[in-house]
């Protein structure tokens, strides 16, 4: 009562007959005071809805394109379902600065590997990978397996950087004195498999991100010959936005999707 005597420069309450009561001030003050604390609890207590159904948003995802082609058609089956007019806009996965995109909200979400510890980002596993082999259906060297020996000779084709060192499949190899020759490096996790299935070329990735390809390129797919590490692909996203409605509502879609995908990845066994 004192702070508000000082912050009205008014008394407020005062002795009088029965008691204390209010003056002309406080009188005037109740009813501005009580319909504000009324919206203020509301604004505490509300959780804005999200209707799927309803919903016309866009958002946004980051996403090498090898990740884009093996989990998007599966989230558009579901948004088709579910919410059929809200769209995506699926854009490239910068490492380096996808920290202050998706603090800014220039991306909602995004799904990869291998993203940087930093605070304010929070992540979710979305499946388990493993890695398989490709090569040309028609390969004249590859018959009814795929041997370590003809693994090791056969001219390799590898996703990544130029400046990116050696591999999982390079260093798998090394730890049993063996090596490789990469004779194809390319940026493009959409072009490796479209590439090999027209070469001589063996190809060695995910099996989530070979599943579509397989449906539609004259590929086989072998296990690989070595023992290769699992990996997971994750959904990141900023703590800021975790409790907003839509975005969790998408998060569980692109979950929902994955576990599809696993669902249908071929076998490395």
């Amino acid at each position: 009562l004192r702070q508000l005597r000082e912050l009205f420069d008014d008394p407020l309450w005062v002795r009088g007959k029965g008691g204390m009561v209010p003056t002309p001030r406080a009188e005037a003050a109740v009813l501005p005071l009580r319909r504000g604390l009324g919206e203020l609890r509301a604004a505490l207590a509300r959780q804005a809805a999200f209707d799927p159904v309803a919903s016309r948003r866009t958002i946004r995802m980051a996403a090498a394109d090898g990740v884009a082609v093996a989990l998007v058609p599966g989230v558009l089956r579901i948004l088709r379902v579910e919410a059929p007019d809200v769209d995506l806009d699926i854009v490239p996965l910068e490492r380096r600065t996808i920290a202050e995109q998706l603090d800014t909200a220039q991306v909602d979400l995004a799904v990869g590997v291998g993203f940087p510890s930093v605070s304010g980002l929070r992540t979710r596993k979305l499946l388990d990978e493993h890695f398989v082999c490709l090569v040309a259906a028609d390969h004249p060297c590859v018959r009814e397996e795929l041997s370590l020996e003809m693994w090791s000779k056969l001219p390799h084709a590898l996703v990544g950087t130029a400046a990116g060192g050696p591999g999982v499949v390079d260093r798998a190899l090394a730890e049993i004195g063996m090596s490789r020759r990469v004779a194809l490096r390319v940026r493009s996790f959409l072009a490796a498999p479209l590439i090999v299935a027209r070469s001589h070329l063996v190809l060695t990735l995910g099996a989530g991100l070979a599943r579509p390809f397989l449906d539609v390129l004259p590929l086989r797919v072998f296990p690989p010959p070595v023992e290769l590490p699992h990996f997971a692909l994750r959904a990141v996203w900023h703590e800021r936005y975790g409790h907003e409605p839509a975005l969790a509502w998408f998060r569980g879609v692109v979950l929902r999707a994955a576990q599809e995908l696993t669902a249908t990845s071929p076998s490395a066994a």
